[in-house]
């Protein structure tokens, strides 16, 4: 028995010779005529954000509505102004911290409560101070993001500033984002028989209209061409891949955002603008928001969640 066994594998060692040596042959081709394409991906890299690269890295100043960017040269040119929605507490604030230790220049908190927002900025300003970087000013804005007008007002102040005031270059002006994080949201979760029509409302109205509202009113001052653009990053969640039990209201505005999201990156590119937009779908995370769900939350919806662990917003 072992003789036909070895035999076989001789005989099969022999006819894969052609095959071997065929590859051996081929190979060299197939990696010559993939450098075209390689440098072609390489090209495109580079030149993801060619306005950051040409105008601000390269050293020439540019010039926003009212701000220099050209004083943040030894940054990366992203690391200017970040603002971050729902930045007082939970995922929102840990982004901040995390953009102060990287020494963004402007950090801009917004949300509804002022108190939230003060020790929040306490902590920005400590963890900055504790690694050392180069960020300057924090700053907080009270205002509600389903209110649009009082959005569009407040968000006209930190991009422009008072008609008096325009070239200021203070902490008073940080002028438009180049970093956008919308974290502002919550959740309801019960079954739909315990929903009222007033859950559904507010769950659309702060999670999908509060996201457009937060959009629509910063995006003309980043695709402003005298500003360098940036990247907005909108926050869904693991409820807007999949529907799950107790989510019947919630899980339908992180679905929306999805489609908001490539609506909008479509016209983007069509016009080609320096603004991209990004869309993170982040577990059931540790927050503030999050114990609150749990007080009411089903436990047929409580066992599914617990099955993909608990989060730590830093991470």
């Amino acid at each position: 028995m072992p003789f036909p066994h070895l035999l076989r594998l001789f005989i099969a060692g022999i006819l894969a010779i052609p095959a071997l040596l065929t590859l051996i042959f081929v190979a060299p081709f197939i990696c010559i005529l993939s450098i075209p394409s390689l440098a072609i991906l390489v090209r495109r890299k580079r030149n993801l954000f060619p306005s950051f690269y040409t105008q601000y890295c390269n050293g020439s100043s540019v010039d926003t509505t009212s701000s220099t960017i050209a004083t943040n040269k030894h940054g990366h040119p992203l690391l200017y102004h970040a603002v971050i929605t729902g930045g007082s507490s939970g995922i929102g604030l840990s982004i901040a911290i995390e953009l102060a230790k990287r020494g963004c220049r402007h950090i801009t908190l917004v949300a509804r409560k002022e108190g939230q927002l003060a020790d929040a900025k306490v902590l920005i300003e400590k963890a900055a101070t504790l690694a050392k970087s180069t960020t300057s000013f924090v700053h907080t804005v009270s205002v509600d993001v389903t209110d649009f007008s009082s959005l569009e007002k407040a968000v006209a102040n930190l991009c422009v500033g008072d008609d008096t005031n325009n070239n200021d270059t203070t902490n008073n002006t940080p002028g438009p984002p180049t970093l956008l994080f919308h974290c502002a949201g919550f959740s309801i979760p019960l079954a739909f028989e315990d929903l009222s029509a007033a859950n559904f409302h507010s769950q659309m109205n702060v999670n999908y209209l509060g996201s457009v509202y937060v959009v629509k009113a910063f995006l003309p001052y980043m695709t402003n061409a005298k500003h360098i653009g940036g990247n907005i990053i909108l926050t869904s969640s693991m409820s807007g891949q999949a529907g799950t039990f107790g989510y019947s209201a919630y899980s339908p505005t992180k679905f929306a955002l999805r489609g908001f999201a490539e609506c909008l990156s479509m016209e983007l590119a069509a016009k080609k603008s320096n603004v991209n937009i990004s869309l993170a779908y982040p577990p059931d995370t540790k927050t503030p928001g999050y114990e609150i769900e749990n007080q009411n939350k089903p436990e047929e919806c409580r066992l599914i969640s617990e099955g993909s662990g608990i989060w730590d917003p830093d991470v």
